[in-house]
């Protein structure tokens, strides 16, 4: 028997089957919604608030449930149906992701997708999203489309010189292309495909090369636009249909840098020049809004700055699958796979398909607010990049760490700026669990991360009775001339000291004597005496005896 998740979500959905049955089409529908977006879980006798209400009799069938699927499904769905659980029964139906487009007998083409609540629905699946459904499933790369009507004529010479000289001048790019001819490079980055004899472009090309005429005629849907507005006054208003080799390597980094003003931060005699924002990822934003957007849609890729920041947006949503909460830690996935792979072999995009990481790094080790992607919906992809002051200590930090041979990794990184930022001069520190909750990465992955930052003596790690507690280093800190003292408990009241008890609790589960000393930044005794005056109030209660005690939560 499997436990029944809490909350419905993409790949989650539950539906009410009592007192009167679900119908076959709304069975039907989420089915053919799953198996077109990347498969689920419809739980059947489970309300949306996720109490159990119970199947009705006609679904405990599961052999016939499964059949019914198949039968009324194009092609067959081979959905697989289990009891999840008994007294009140509960049916799991597991769907697969088909990897093509699946439709009812009765024609129905449907889709599931994230609301702008959060929220999941299954919505219809327009014949006109049908390309974008084939390429978010791998089926088809709409930039290797041949583009009708237009010729290499159509292609810019100036861009293929621009193309040379990229790939020449680029540490990263793929060095068997510096010596291919005209011909042979087109085919090699697949900007064109060889048809009757001759040379006819591909989306890719012509996005990348197009002349701007032949763009505006040939591929309506791409265009680019960039503002900055300063108060209610508009500086900059820009709308063009430019190649994206020129857009991305001149025209708009030469918009952008006037608005990008830099501080300076004094690190011993050292000036280090910090700028608004990072170009490097910048241009990175940039790159992933233009392989990434459906140019199915009209819409384009806009760029909108003002004194809180600049946002990307780009048309198209988040393929299934990926969405603002696993960025850092999804598989890459492309869009338009052929377009994104040019831009890595000259040597203008992340070769490992991790740009996110560098967007992210570029905001973090400035120790700003990481890039916010809430505002993006099932039609669009909007990120927005903060202009916040940066914080000089933690780029003193950084710089030390640079400056004794060790490059910090984006998770590295993370996972410093939360010690920083949390507790930053304390002794209490962090623990492990406390850790887990902030940060995007798995278990695993964050204590290989606060190994590699405790051999390089960037944190400090001490065990505790339960958990074992993490500080940013004080050497680190004594070097950059901040002193460690132990924080002062004075005027803070008995209720207040009991009451971020419960909290600490609550985030661990257990804590022991030492952890809440080291919390509070009390004595062992003043820790002891506060957490038998919770157990006596019944807030929490003892287990264990002696050094093995702990305290959990009634």
């Amino acid at each position: 028997m499997r436990d029944l998740p809490k909350r419905e979500t993409l790949m989650i959905e539950f539906k009410r089957d009592q007192p009167s049955p679900l119908s076959r089409d709304d069975i039907l529908d989420t089915v053919v919604g799953f198996a077109n977006t990347r498969g689920g879980t419809l739980y059947l006798g489970v309300e949306d608030d996720g109490k159990v209400s119970g199947a009705s009799d006609a679904h405990q069938d599961l052999v016939a449930l499964e059949a019914m699927i198949a039968d009324n499904t194009m092609p067959a769905v081979p959905a697989r149906a289990s009891l999840v659980c008994e007294n009140p029964a509960v049916v799991a139906v597991d769907v697969p992701w088909m990897k093509t487009t699946v439709a009812t007998r009765k024609g129905r083409l449907l889709k599931r997708r994230i609301k702008a609540d959060g929220t999941p629905e299954t919505c219809p699946l327009y014949p006109a999203e049908i390309s974008t459904q084939l390429s978010d499933l791998g089926k088809e790369d709409l930039s290797l489309r041949e583009v009708v009507g237009a010729t290499t004529d159509d292609f810019d010479p100036r861009e293929l010189w621009l193309l040379r000289d990229i790939i020449l001048g680029a540490d990263s790019s793929d060095d068997s292309l510096a010596d291919l001819g005209d011909e042979e490079l087109l085919l090699a980055l697949r900007l064109a495909l060889r048809r009757d004899g001759g040379l006819v472009p591909t989306l890719a090309g012509m996005l990348l090369l197009g002349k701007e005429e032949s763009l505006s005629r040939f591929v309506r849907t791409h265009a680019c636009s960039f503002q900055v507005r300063q108060g209610t006054s508009l500086r900059d208003n820009w709308t063009g249909h430019h190649a994206l080799l020129s857009l991305v390597l001149t025209t708009l980094p030469g918009r952008f840098s006037p608005w990008n003003h830099s501080s300076e931060i004094m690190d011993g005699m050292r000036h280090i020049e910090v700028p608004d924002f990072d170009p490097f990822s910048f241009r990175e934003v940039i790159v992933n809004a233009f392989c990434h957007r459906d140019y199915s849609l009209m819409g384009g890729v806009r760029i909108e700055i003002d004194e809180a920041g600049y946002s990307v947006s780009s048309a198209g949503g988040f393929i299934p699958g990926i969405s603002e909460k696993n960025l850092l830690t999804a598989e890459p996935v492309g869009r338009n796979p052929a377009l994104a792979d040019t831009f890595k072999r000259i040597g203008l995009a992340e070769r490992t398909g991790r740009g996110i990481d560098r967007i992210f790094l570029g905001q973090l080790r400035y120790g700003r607010r990481l890039p916010d992607y809430s505002e993006s919906t099932d039609r669009m992809v909007r990120v927005f990049i903060s202009r916040g002051a940066p914080d000089e200590g933690f780029v003193r930090l950084t710089i030390a760490a640079s400056d004794e041979g060790h490059s910090l990794s984006l998770q590295e990184t993370l996972v410093l700026w939360e010690l920083w930022s949390h507790q930053p001069y304390g002794t209490r520190g962090i623990t492990t669990d406390e850790l887990a909750h902030s940060v995007d990465m798995s278990r695993t992955r964050l204590e290989e991360t606060l190994d590699v930052l405790e051999a390089h003596h960037l944190v400090n790690g001490e065990i505790g009775t339960l958990h074992r507690r993490y500080r940013v280093s004080e050497a680190y800190l004594a070097r950059l001339g901040i002193s460690v003292q132990r924080p002062s408990r004075a005027g803070v009241s008995r209720e207040s000291q009991e009451h971020r008890i419960l909290e600490f609790a609550s985030r661990l589960g257990a804590v022991s004597t030492r952890d809440v000393a080291d919390y509070l930044g009390v004595s062992h005794s003043q820790a002891y005496y506060l957490l038998r005056s919770l157990m006596e109030k019944g807030l929490i209660r003892q287990e264990g005896k002696a050094r093995s005690t702990i305290y959990i939560l009634r």
